[in-house]
């Protein structure tokens, strides 16, 4: 192909005749828009200036060759020399897929190209030649089998190993073809490999059996230009290497496929029928069976089988005796036991199976721990005796299924320690459980004893507990009086029609005398309703269980506890155990009511004789105020009539008068003492009785406290003691019944007064607190006992001291100031420590300002 020079349609042939001069070429390609429109040759040129046209005038477009041939790229040199001819052309351009032209082909160039091609493929044929009988050389000197054949399948050749191969030589091969010396081979893997190869030209290779020569051949197939070279060689030791292999292979997998059952299951159905389907597969016997020693019936029995041939039977579930022949000797001995035909045997015992198993017989014993399980046996209906490997698969196989049963009953074991443990559990989770709810019953019982002291209530629901936990039919208990030897019950829950009420029956001890000398040995008995007592108890259609248990305690017998249940039930111990708890606590509730019942008679009795104490007290005190009051009046008339005649006349006093004096003195002190008496005993009256009612104003503490204080400056300072007020700025508008806080204010300060020592400080003070307020007095160089804080409030109650006349006072001032707090609805308590006293009275209001605030008091007083 040559690359021709490029013209447009528009050029001259005088340009075509130069570009065709410049080049040495026969034609040049006219090109429109870059595609080919025309080839104008050599002798277009000439044939045009011959016709007497102008060469610079005319355009190649006149002249040249319209719509010419193109040929593509791909086609042959054939092709190409073929269009040639057959249009009469002698240049042909060569196009791409795209339509561009590559360049044009010349029947020169053509002629050329085709020489060259000849001469290649002859050289080729000569070298191919060469290369097939160095192949053949190759062939025929190898170590191995070696033939070839034509294209018709005639032995061209066949070396000396072939002939041994193939027992033939080669006379009686060469000019034969495969089929007609072997014809065996015709339809075999032979035959399609061999054609395959010859097909497609592409080798082959492979292993295939021989039957006539009982062999296996390695077999290579090259094809060749003359025909077929085959390379061959014996591996019937290599196949039987491999076969063994596999054969060992596939026992491996089937012995690890009963291991792997035998891990996925305990089941041991599963795994003999897993184990005797393998086995039989894989042995090809007839049958396997599966077959347990059943000593303790003198039987063996088959447990699971597998059978190739289904016309065979079913026989799982079938029995054998226990014969004494040889075989089962045998197995008993633990040894394998092989029968080439059980028809042939010479035992009648054994060869009875014969119609029934047919054939050879392998039977393996499955033992473990010196004790015969049972036995794998194999039948084969051809008398092919069992090879040693077979009789080493199937005694691997036993030792697996060995251990399989170990680890089953193992399993069973373990199962049955679970579900007697699991059984245990359960039991002694019943019992934590009724323990638990026994406790609890207990706890109520225990709680309602101590919470309450009403004996019918706690009796009672304490009945109808017991009877719902225990389930009983009845439950009751009857109270004894040992002085009239008689048993009364009064209080029973019924939990069954068939049980009549007894509520209220009273009976003779006399009556129970059997059934009461039991239990005064052991202090409850337990008995079947056979006959009396329970007729005499109750109207009954049918027997019970009777738990009858004293209530004791440490003073003697207190009643008797019943219980009844269906004749076929007992107590058990536990509800016994209870049963006594819950008698003791029915003991102490009785114990306690009667002993409360006591007291609160007491306690009546009591409060009778301070109502008529109080009314005699209250009585007295009314009787004794007018002459009181009268004897104040008289002394006082007595002292100023006593002043206007001189008698008490300091500047001049006589002894007599001094005496008089003294004399009216404590007749005036006394009075006073003795009215002072009556009107707290009054008001005391008056408070208790809440007859006098309370009158409520709001003041201002402020000023109210301070105010009241002050009246008890001039006897501090002769008592040389301080006084000091201390309130609060932020104290809130306090409403109550002034009077009555005037009076505890005063007494407590009057206390004070009394009580506290020269040059020590007496402090009334008022402050906020969270809720409320607070008043307080206070004195140092006093303290009182923790024990006696609550005493003092008591009437007429002094602390004891070494003089008790020192202080005087009728024991009734602090028990008059806790009544009248406790009527304004306030508190009062007692802080004593480190030389100080102080009594607190608490105001709880609505109001409630913030206890942080603290300002300096309004009101601050220090008198000596």
């Amino acid at each position: 192909m040559q690359q021709q020079p490029l013209l447009a349609p528009d050029a001259t042939v005088l340009e075509a005749v130069q570009q065709l001069s410049q080049n040495q070429s026969g034609c040049v390609l006219v090109m429109k828009q870059q595609q080919l429109a025309g080839i104008c040759t050599e002798q277009d040129c000439l044939r045009a200036i011959a016709a007497g046209v102008n060469p610079a005038a005319t355009t190649v477009e006149a002249v040249m060759t319209q719509s010419p041939l193109t040929l593509s790229h791909s086609e042959t040199l054939s092709t190409a020399w073929q269009m040639m001819q057959d249009h009469q052309v002698a240049y042909l351009p060569i196009v791409n897929d795209q339509g561009h032209v590559l360049g044009v082909i010349t029947e020169h160039s053509l002629l050329q190209a085709r020489e060259a091609a000849i001469l290649d493929q002859q050289q080729t044929s000569s070298n191919l030649q060469a290369s097939n009988h160095r192949l053949t050389t190759m062939f025929a000197s190898i170590p191995a089998g070696f033939h070839a054949l034509d294209r018709a399948w005639r032995f061209t050749h066949v070396n000396q190993h072939a002939e041994a191969l193939l027992q033939k030589t080669q006379q009686e091969l060469l000019g034969q073809t495969v089929w007609e010396a072997f014809p065996e081979v015709v339809g075999t893997i032979f035959d399609h490999e061999f054609h395959q190869a010859m097909a497609t030209q592409v080798s082959v290779r492979f292993e295939a059996f021989y039957a006539p020569l009982n062999r296996w051949f390695e077999v290579y197939a090259h094809p060749s230009q003359d025909g077929l070279f085959v390379y061959y060689q014996d591996v019937t030791e290599r196949c039987h290497f491999y076969s063994q292999l596999q054969l060992q292979a596939q026992r491996e997998q089937a012995l690890n496929r009963v291991i792997q059952v035998m891990r996925n299951s305990l089941d041991l159905t599963t795994v003999f029928e897993t184990a005797t389907a393998e086995i039989a597969r894989l042995l090809q016997a007839d049958r396997a069976d599966a077959i347990r020693y059943l000593p303790e019936h003198s039987v063996w029995k088959i447990v699971a089988d597998s059978h190739s041939n289904q016309v065979l039977n079913n026989l799982v579930g079938m029995e054998f005796s226990d014969d004494a022949n040889e075989p089962i000797a045998d197995l008993k001995r633990f040894a394998v036991v092989q029968i080439e035909d059980i028809a042939q045997h010479p035992d009648p015992t054994v060869n009875q199976y014969a119609q029934m198993l047919p054939g050879t017989w392998l039977l393996v014993p499955i033992h473990f721990e010196a004790t015969l399980w049972g036995c794998l046996a194999l039948t084969r209906q051809q008398q092919q005796p069992w090879q040693t490997s077979e009789v080493d698969l199937a005694c691997a196989i036993v030792d697996q299924l060995a251990i399989a049963i170990q680890q089953s009953q193992l399993y069973q074991q373990v199962q049955q320690l679970n579900e007697t443990l699991e059984t245990q559990v359960q039991e002694r989770t019943a019992q934590l459980r009724k323990a638990l709810a026994y406790e609890s019953l207990l706890k109520q019982i225990t709680d309602r004893v101590r919470d309450s002291l009403d004996e019918h209530h706690i009796l009672q629901t304490t009945m109808q507990e017991l009877a719902a936990e225990l389930d009983v039919l009845c439950c009751d208990t009857g109270l004894i009086d040992m002085e009239r030897g008689t048993l009364t019950i009064l209080y029973e829950a019924i939990r069954s029609d068939v049980v009549a009420a007894a509520k209220g029956t009273v009976l003779s001890l006399n009556t129970l005398y059997p059934v009461g000398q039991q239990r005064l040995q052991g202090g409850w008995v337990q008995f079947c309703s056979l006959a009396d007592p329970i007729d005499v108890v109750r109207q009954v259609s049918c027997r019970f269980t009777i738990l009858s248990c004293l209530i004791t305690d440490d003073q003697g017998v207190l009643g008797d506890l019943w219980l009844l249940r269906p004749c076929d039930k007992c107590f058990e111990e536990p509800e016994i155990r209870l049963i006594q708890q819950v008698a003791t606590q029915c003991a102490i509730a009785l114990r306690q009511s009667r002993l409360y019942q006591e007291i609160q008679a007491q306690v009546d009795e009591q409060e009778q004789l301070n109502d008529l104490k109080d009314n005699f007290l209250s009585s007295v005190s009314h009787e004794l105020r007018t002459p009181m009051s009268n004897i104040k009046m008289a002394t006082q008339m007595l002292e100023i009539a006593l002043k206007q005649a001189g008698t008490f006349n300091n500047t001049v006093a006589s002894g007599d008068s001094n005496r008089i004096a003294r004399y009216f003195k404590v007749l005036k002190d006394e009075s006073e003492r003795e009215i002072n008496l009556i009107n707290d005993l009054l008001g005391l009256s008056q408070v208790e009785s809440g007859s006098d009612a309370l009158t409520l104003t709001t003041v201002d503490l402020r000023s109210w406290l301070p105010d009241l204080a002050s009246g008890f400056s001039e006897r501090m300072l002769r008592q040389q003691q301080q006084l000091v007020v201390d309130v609060s700025e932020n104290l809130p508008p306090l409403t109550t019944d002034f009077r009555y806080l005037k009076r505890t204010v005063t007494e407590l300060l009057q206390n004070a007064c009394k009580y506290t020592s020269s040059q020590e400080t007496i402090c009334v003070f008022a402050k906020a607190i969270v809720g409320g307020l607070q008043i307080g007095i206070s004195n140092t160089g006093v303290e009182i006992a923790a024990s006696e804080r609550d005493r003092i409030f008591e009437k007429f109650y002094r602390i004891p001291n070494a003089d008790p006349w020192r202080y005087g006072g009728t024991g009734l001032g602090l028990a008059l100031v806790k009544r009248l707090v406790e009527r304004l609805g306030a508190s009062i308590q007692v802080e004593s420590g480190d030389r100080q006293t102080t009594f607190l009275i608490t105001y709880a209001i609505a109001n409630k300002p913030s206890p942080d605030e603290r300002v300096a008091p309004i009101t601050k007083r220090t008198n000596h």
